[in-house]
């Protein structure tokens, strides 16, 4: 397969990666932790889902950028949720040229797996998280462990189990969690190779054009 990419892309990538995980870390130091208890009983909805897509939009007097995470939903912890699956709208995001990051907000990639502790806008469909990145449990599918941002879970049962002594309750159950692992040698996905670069020197300053082929 043949791919290009200028240089001043390439960049503009690595650029964008380091600010958003500057951000994290920053926001990360700065947050109170909140106990898995306090973000259990002030929500009004406790899911267990994954990530299947989601889209980045400006709202409508174009001051903040959004992203709608289309969720599919696997148990109900707690709530009125029924439907197969859920949007978990969240700060920041990129459209077009544009991105916004609001350190403080819960990020999501799709694939992303776990428990989210929710509030919903008005309808059992639509949410935002309780308490920014801490509304998220995600789920290690390789070595089948849990972490949030301040706690570790040596065995994702350990998730249901304190989830359940907490609500005292039983999950309801809306689709069967199957394991998807993201490990590449699991998938048998060869590693990319790049065969040439063109040129093979640049001068600096001069936004030159570099060829990758692979």
């Amino acid at each position: 397969m043949l791919k290009k990419a200028t240089l001043a892309l390439y960049f503009s990538l690595v650029l964008l990666g380091l600010l958003s995980t500057f951000y994290q870390v920053k926001a990360q130091c700065l947050m109170v932790p909140i106990s898995l208890e306090e973000r259990l009983t002030n929500t009004t909805s406790v899911i267990e889902g994954r990530v299947i897509s989601k889209e980045s939009r400006w709202n409508d007097d174009k001051t903040l950028i959004e992203t709608q995470n289309l969720i599919e939903v696997y148990k109900v912890f707690k709530g009125a949720t029924t439907g197969q699956t859920v949007t978990v709208i969240t700060q920041g995001g990129v459209v077009g040229t544009d991105m916004l990051v609001v350190s403080s907000s819960l990020k999501l990639n799709v694939g992303d797996v776990g428990v989210f502790t929710l509030n919903d806008i008005g309808t059992s469909t639509y949410f935002t998280p309780y308490a920014g990145s801490q509304a998220f449990i995600k789920y290690d599918e390789v070595n089948m462990k849990a972490q949030a941002i301040f706690d570790l879970y040596p065995n994702i049962n350990d998730v249901y189990t304190q989830i359940e002594n907490i609500l005292t309750t039983k999950p309801k159950e809306i689709k069967r969690y199957e394991v998807k692992s993201n490990n590449k040698n699991h998938r048998g996905e060869a590693t990319p190779v790049i065969t040439n670069l063109s040129p093979s020197t640049l001068s600096a300053g001069t936004y030159s054009l570099l060829t990758i082929t692979g």
